[in-house]
């Protein structure tokens, strides 16, 4: 490789020069205009400083592929070399240089290289916590649970199912207990439970060029059923978005059985490819809605029970009521007030931040009967 009487600041210049043509009125131009080459090593390596992580993250999801063959065309171009280099780019953080502005290899190794002979989705596993025996009905997931249910039972009548609610209602619960029913049934089935987040950042590793994309096929042709939690994390990715639908079509048209989960409806999450929204609703949607009051008790009573605390003689009619109307935002707030009393014991109700709530209480309370009996002075 022999870039004659060329810089590194020159060649940089023709390449942006060449993505503004290329990509006219695009934020990708305006992502690089403060970058430059740092080094091209005798590997036909070229590392490319960026501002930040999270432009990093959005050139190597969105843009990668399309800066690299054009890096290509540029550099072979002024290369004297009489043969054409493959190079790969590598972007660059100011975290992963060392105060010399040496490339520390090392690092950026740890940080986002993997062997092409690892396993992929190596860290995802089922809860084996998250059943449906413990999982609390009422009426504000009783549709969610039921459906549930029924794809447990390996019905694909309703494919895909698709569950959304605020966070912590209990999805991700659901989609463990199905991934659990269906093993506990065939342990010889393969399924998958990953979040969109796990699953963009196998999509990095081929973008990278260190996984090849046909892995990834040929892993999903062997599994069985997906499960796939805080899908809007698809949002604004949307060659990431290809990879998906492909998986996900594919999947369906065997009829093996997929469970998405969301905090919003499909045609809520933004940027989400229409194919992927009409997927998403072809199958069955289901909201969980917030729980009413005496789902709250349900879900205390229950939670107690599973901490052996059933007879904690602290436990009384006043403090499920006292729970389940402060703390009823969602279960994982509930549960966080149970595991308070827990440890608290008897000081729990009379601790601060409880007392104000107590207060706040009795204050609406007070303007409620106020104004009742105004109306009913009047009408």
């Amino acid at each position: 490789m022999n870039f004659a009487k060329e810089n590194k600041k020159i060649l940089w210049n023709k390449i942006l020069q060449e993505i503004n043509l290329v990509f006219k009125k695009n934020s990708l131009y305006f992502l690089l205009k403060n970058s430059e080459i740092l080094k091209i090593d005798d590997n036909n390596q070229i590392f490319i400083s960026v501002e930040s992580k999270t432009v990093k993250q959005i050139l190597i999801s969105n843009y990668y592929n399309d800066i690299n063959k054009i890096i290509n065309l540029v550099l072979n171009k002024n290369n004297n070399s009489e043969k054409n280099c493959n190079f790969k780019i590598f972007f660059i953080t100011n975290d992963e240089n060392n105060k010399n502005n040496k490339i520390n290899l090392d690092n950026l190794e740890n940080n986002s290289a993997i062997t092409k002979n690892s396993k992929l989705f190596e860290d995802a596993v089922l809860n084996k916590e998250y059943t449906f025996e413990n999982f609390v009905v009422g009426n504000f997931n009783e549709n969610a649970y039921k459906a549930a249910l029924l794809i447990s039972n390996q019905t694909t009548q309703f494919n895909p199912l698709f569950i959304y609610s605020e966070s912590g209602l209990g999805k991700t619960h659901l989609l463990n207990a199905i991934g659990n029913e269906i093993k506990k049934k065939d342990k010889n089935k393969n399924i998958l439970y990953t979040s969109a987040n796990d699953f963009f950042n196998e999509y990095i590793h081929i973008v990278k060029g260190e996984r090849e994309e046909k892995q990834i096929s040929e892993y999903f042709k062997k599994i069985d059923v997906l499960l796939v939690d805080d899908i809007q994390f698809c949002s604004k990715k949307p060659k990431f978005q290809e990879l998906f639908f492909n998986i996900f079509s594919s999947l369906l048209n065997k009829n093996k059985p997929v469970i998405i989960a969301s905090d919003r409806h499909p045609k809520e999450i933004i940027d989400l490819e229409n194919r992927l929204v009409t997927r998403f609703l072809g199958g069955l949607t289901i909201m969980i809605s917030k729980p009413d009051f005496n789902s709250n008790i349900k879900i205390i009573k229950t939670y107690l029970k599973q901490n052996n605390q059933e007879k904690n003689t602290n436990i009384n009619d006043k403090l499920y009521s006292f729970i389940a109307e402060n703390y009823s935002k969602n279960i994982r707030e509930l549960k966080g007030a149970i595991n308070r009393f827990i440890f608290l014991g008897d000081s729990f109700l009379t601790s601060n931040d409880n007392k104000k709530k107590s207060k706040n209480n009795d204050e609406i309370k007070a303007k409620i009967t106020a104004i009742t009996n105004i109306i009913e002075k009047y009408f």
